[in-house]
């Protein structure tokens, strides 16, 4: 995957409240050597993320990213954070292009907090993925927490 520049601490159920956020993680900037082998690990093959010449011919600027490229940086934090064991439910959206170059935030805030009277279940969240111009190229929902 791409460049890590912080990893964020492992998930307590009980210390999340509404309002409450993951630590940032940054990841990149994204490279063509990343796309590549994503594309060999997924059998992504398209053009679009490896030939720039085909790209330009398209009227795009330059290469970006498969999608599934940034959900996947985005599953890989979440499950870091919370633990794979926790991780129960992961929704996105794609919104813009990962460009070459790009360095990307990933972010994620909790909306939801559910309880008994044994103490704290499970989370769901608001999740973000911004580029470093600001853009905001993916985002979506997850739960985390305990089995149901």
């Amino acid at each position: 995957m791409a460049q890590e520049h912080s990893t964020p601490p492992r998930l307590r159920i009980e210390d999340l409240q509404v309002g409450s956020s993951m630590p940032d993680r940054r990841v990149g900037p994204i490279t063509q050597e990343h796309l590549i082998r994503f594309a060999g690990a997924g059998g992504d093959f398209n053009r679009f993320h490896y030939d720039a010449e085909f790209v330009r011919s398209r009227g795009f600027d330059n290469i970006f990213a498969q999608g599934l490229f940034t959900a996947g940086i985005l599953g890989q934090t979440l499950a870091s954070w919370a633990g794979p064991d926790l991780l129960r439910k992961l929704k996105v959206r794609f919104a813009e292009p990962v460009w070459l170059g790009d360095e990307l935030t990933i972010s994620a805030r909790v909306t939801r907090a559910y309880t008994t009277e044994a103490g704290p279940l499970w989370a769901d969240l608001d999740c973000v993925v911004t580029s470093s111009g600001g853009r905001q190229v993916l985002t979506g929902s997850a739960t985390v927490g305990a089995a149901i």
